[in-house]
């Protein structure tokens, strides 16, 4: 439910609640001119660089043709993909916030 509604944590929320200093990603230059972009729910499911092999992973099982948050929450299954895809990129354990 905190990923649909973009409640995860990411840097993009947690600047809004005063929890962080930047909204930025501090995992990849994804902008032109490798600025730095904010970490946004969708940055980090399906654009961030840093996670591109944990990517490739989800989208090897639940497919191309499901990949947005609204059809991955749709399917139980999905949803264990995706909570394997958290766990892999490291971003939300304790000492990464």
């Amino acid at each position: 439910m905190q990923t649909r509604t973009g409640h995860i944590a990411p840097n993009f929320y947690l600047k809004r609640i005063g929890k962080a200093d930047s909204d930025k990603c501090t995992n990849c230059h994804l902008g032109p001119g490798h600025v730095q972009v904010p970490e946004t729910i969708n940055h980090f499911l399906f654009e961030c660089q840093a996670y591109y092999e944990a990517r490739l992973a989800l989208i090897a099982k639940i497919g191309r043709n499901r990949f947005s948050v609204s059809k991955i929450s749709k399917n139980t299954d999905h949803m264990k993909a995706l909570v394997t895809y958290i766990n892999r990129t490291g971003r939300f354990r304790e000492n990464n916030q």
